[in-house]
């Protein structure tokens, strides 16, 4: 890993959809002919494979809930491609229990956050497009023939609904060795339309 990827944002009221990378080698950027939908507040994880996904944001007009992937298209060009991921379906992944929603998908959103874990990604919260923030929790499942969400229902107590928090895996000392473990920190809270002020936290919650 010797890049960083920047993409997407706002100044002002102007929205952008190109794509820089720094090289953390040599210091320097380079932009990238990949482009996307102008929007800000999306969230972006690289994975395994070199690649990144990129998921929501808002572009001025509505919230989007489409999942991106970053591929090479030959020498040094890139492109973002709309990843076709299949809706979530009832199964049991061990201890954790993953339900498909009337959706089957995220509902479009923006401020939420993603980590890589392993081939998948997690996705945590975000604001919709009724002003509401989401407290639910979703896998970006990783299969032989493409990509399928799984909506997450997670034992204990988990993070009040929430936009703009930090999201980062964790190496966490158990008796057996390190584990990796999710932690979610800050952020802030639901700002619907009977809502007169926010709310900002300094709390931290870590998913095993």
């Amino acid at each position: 890993e010797r890049e960083v990827l920047v993409t997407c944002g706002r100044d002002g009221r102007a929205q952008f959809g190109d794509a820089w990378t720094l090289d953390v080698e040599t210091w320097t950027w380079r932009e990238s002919t990949a482009t996307t939908t102008p929007r800000d507040f999306a969230c972006v994880v690289s994975t395994v494979d070199g690649g990144a996904i990129m998921f929501g944001g808002f572009d001025g007009k509505g919230w989007l809930g489409t999942v991106e992937r970053l591929e090479t298209t030959g020498g040094t060009g890139e492109a973002w491609t709309r990843a076709e991921v299949e809706p979530a379906k009832v199964e049991t992944l061990e201890a954790v229990t993953s339900v498909g929603s009337a959706r089957g998908e995220p509902e479009g959103r923006s401020g939420a956050a993603m980590v890589a874990f392993g081939p998948n990604v997690l996705l945590f919260g975000g604001q919709g497009a009724n002003g509401a923030a989401f407290s639910d929790a979703w896998c970006l499942k990783r299969e032989r023939d493409g990509w399928r969400w799984v909506k997450l229902a997670l034992r204990g107590h988990a993070p009040s609904a929430r936009a703009g928090h930090a999201m980062s895996v964790i190496a966490v000392e158990t008796p057996g060795g390190y584990a990796p473990n999710v932690v979610v920190a800050g952020g802030v809270g639901d700002d619907g339309w009977l809502v007169k002020e926010r709310v900002y936290f300094d709390d931290a919650h870590v998913l095993d």
